[in-house]
């Protein structure tokens, strides 16, 4: 069980260099651990499955999407396997409000960070 928190901090995104994808390496982190060492655990490390719900149901349907479609030319590297199944208790990254433009995100992140009296 990998709980991830959707926040600010997880996907800021402040500009094309710095893409804000830092909650899915998280995520790819802990599949590639759980792959290896589920057998530990009686696991059967080619029936991985994930499962989110709200946000995390958002989250797992981006990492599966990015494991098959991507083909490591994005800034997540496609890595082989690492989810056979998916079960998704609510919504996807193609829902409505999740596409919101990367401009507005980007502005209200840096509006955050001044606040918090960050550099960006």
């Amino acid at each position: 069980i990998c709980k991830v928190i959707f926040t600010l901090l997880g996907f800021i995104y402040l500009s094309r260099e710095n893409k804000g994808d830092y909650a899915l390496h998280d995520i790819y982190t802990a599949l590639h651990w759980l792959k290896n060492y589920v057998t530990n655990f009686d696991g059967d490390p080619d029936r991985i499955t994930l499962y989110g719900t709200e946000s995390g149901a958002v989250l797992a349907s981006l990492v599966v999407m990015l494991e098959t479609v991507n083909g490591g030319t994005g800034t997540i590297k496609r890595r082989k396997s690492l989810v056979h199944r998916l079960i998704l208790n609510d919504q996807t990254f193609l829902s409505p409000h999740m596409t919101s433009i990367v401009n507005e995100i980007s502005s209200y992140q840096k509006d955050i960070l001044s606040q918090l009296s960050c550099s960006t």
